[in-house]
């Protein structure tokens, strides 16, 4: 791993790239300096790991929970769990070399520039982003990871140690931020400079942290109840969600990567068959969730059409195409089942594919338009990381399983009122969603009031948390990781369905990059998929 300096040109809510092998080996660029400032260090560096986030380390979790299909070899067939040493490596280059080396820069400088409140600020989001490496990939370099130039080769260390430094570092920043008042707004592009918020995504993440490593840990649940005691201090509104907001503009670029790439003809993945189901039922294919239409679903997907291809006709995209099976269930609705043989049709004008919520596109309202790049909310979408309606679910769990004392039934309706308040607030504010449309009061509650009793009928507390689960997966649409995280860790959703013709076994992490494995002479072998990590018991 190759850490270079840092650049003093920000590009403020763009995208970076991976570097080449040959820039990697360049130790002294003259473009870069020590003395950049921290204010506007800070900015790129949440651009950065968002940036990084965004890649297949959170698409390929997205096929494994059925959210979208990916066939044949293409993007490796994340479907089929097919991976190789190249399918994350952008995404954990550009971690260690873009968004971790800035973040400990403002650590390590901070102070010394007159800007010492950015530094627990920064070691709250170096955790945030630790904990998501360790959560997909298991060991990784840690302690040794950002030292540049002193270190080519740092140590893969345990992911339970790394977790267990991370939450200490929580509470270190945590109490550091007790000294200050605020951050310039410049310089925090995700809350604004709003330290308030910065505090309550500390304890939000140790608690999800702890939640994570409840079947490890005896002494979580004890945590978790202390932390319980300032509930007041965690993400608990909308408004405190910790996640990061796109723009619309394309020069330069800050659309949301989903929208640039299905916004245009050359769609990248297809909407899940299974995924459709859950937000449809009653519907014409699998006969899973509740059997009240999803308030979310026109507001999620978004049809290009209104009639069903017929079969055998030109109209058809497998027209002539041996092996291929599309996930039409009426009214336009044209999906994929995960983990098939098919080939990819010519189908992109028709195909369904991602609406206003969460990458900025299209509300569905019956107009059935080829969508095109400058359509609806022009890619201003968001990426939840760490939200209200997460620790609703959260909470739940802890309460179901860990004792906590809250009112689990509770939680799970504050949840799904929190995650469809969010969606629609959020649409709104982006695109134009037409009314006649929209859901009601009335359809809100019809659908809350079908959940609940789905968990009242539950038997016990482990059917209930599939309740609680499924709602959460619903909820996560857009963070393929965290949807994986309570799948691997819980196994709910239930009814989630794996690959229709795998080609090997259901992944549990993700695999190391290829340029780690030939420039660290740590590791001298790539990982197996179906090693757990250290939480997941």
């Amino acid at each position: 791993m190759k850490f270079l300096k840092f650049s003093l040109t920000i590009l403020l809510l763009g995208w970076t790239s991976g570097c080449g092998d040959d820039f990697l080996d360049i130790n002294t660029d003259p473009t870069r300096s020590d003395e950049a400032s921290v204010l506007t260090v800070m900015p790129g560096a949440q651009t950065a790991y968002v940036s990084a986030l965004l890649t297949n380390i959170n698409y390929g979790p997205m096929a494994y929970v059925q959210y979208i299909t990916t066939t044949g070899f293409f993007n490796n067939a994340f479907s089929r769990y097919i991976a190789d040493g190249a399918s994350f490596a952008n995404g954990w280059n550009d971690l260690y070399s873009n968004a971790l080396p800035d973040l400990e820069y403002i650590i390590e400088n901070g102070e010394a520039q007159g800007f010492p409140e950015l530094v627990p600020v920064a070691m709250l989001q170096k955790a945030y982003v630790y904990s998501i490496m360790v959560d997909v990939w298991g060991e990784i370099p840690f302690s040794e990871a950002t030292q540049k130039e002193k270190n080519f080769s740092p140590a893969f260390e345990e992911g339970s140690n790394i977790y267990s430094a991370l939450m200490t570092s929580v509470d270190d920043a945590l109490a550091m931020l007790e000294n200050y008042d605020g951050i310039p707004a410049s310089a925090d592009i995700i809350y604004g400079g709003d330290l308030e918020r910065w505090k309550k995504m500390g304890l939000s993440l140790k608690f999800k942290m702890l939640v994570q490593t409840r079947l490890i840990d005896d002494t979580a649940a004890d945590q978790l109840s202390s932390l319980l005691q300032e509930e007041a201090e965690l993400i608990n509104t909308n408004e405190d969600d910790f996640q990061f907001r796109f723009g619309a503009s394309q020069n330069p670029e800050n659309r949301h990567p989903l929208y640039r790439n299905h916004y245009e003809p050359g769609k990248t993945f297809f909407m899940n068959n299974y995924f459709i189901s859950l937000l449809r039922h009653p519907n014409e294919g699998q006969a899973v969730g509740v059997a009240v239409t999803d308030p979310r679903l026109r507001y999620y997907i978004y049809r290009q059409t209104g009639e069903d291809p017929e079969l055998g006709t030109s109209d058809y995209p497998c027209s002539g195409v041996p092996n291929c099976l599309f996930g039409y269930q009426g009214d336009g609705y044209i999906s994929r089942d995960g983990g098939t043989l098919e080939i990819i049709g010519n189908d992109g004008a028709i195909r369904s594919t991602f609406g206003v919520y969460p990458v900025g596109g299209l509300f569905d309202d019956d107009s059935f338009q080829i969508v095109g790049l400058g359509d609806g909310g022009q890619g201003q979408g968001v990426y939840p990381m760490l939200t209200n309606f997460m620790m609703k679910f959260l909470r739940a769990e802890a309460a179901l399983l860990m004792g906590t004392g809250e009112d689990a039934r509770s939680l799970l309706e504050e949840g799904i009122r929190a995650s469809v308040s969010k969606v629609m607030d959020y649409s709104i504010s982006v695109a134009t969603v037409g009314e006649a449309y929209a859901p009601t009061i009335n359809d809100i509650n019809a659908y809350v009031t079908e959940v609940l009793a789905k968990y009242d009928e539950a038997l016990n507390n482990q059917a209930r948390l599939d309740v609680v689960m499924e709602q959460a997966y619903i909820a996560l649409f857009g963070n393929g990781i965290e949807a994986w995280n309570n799948y691997r860790r819980t196994g709910y959703p239930a009814s989630l369905p794996e690959a229709i013709d795998p080609l090997g076994p259901y992944p549990m992490r993700l695999l190391y990059s290829v340029d780690e494995l030939n420039t660290n002479n740590t590791i001298n072998e790539q990982t197996s998929q179906q090693k757990a990590v250290f939480w997941d018991n």
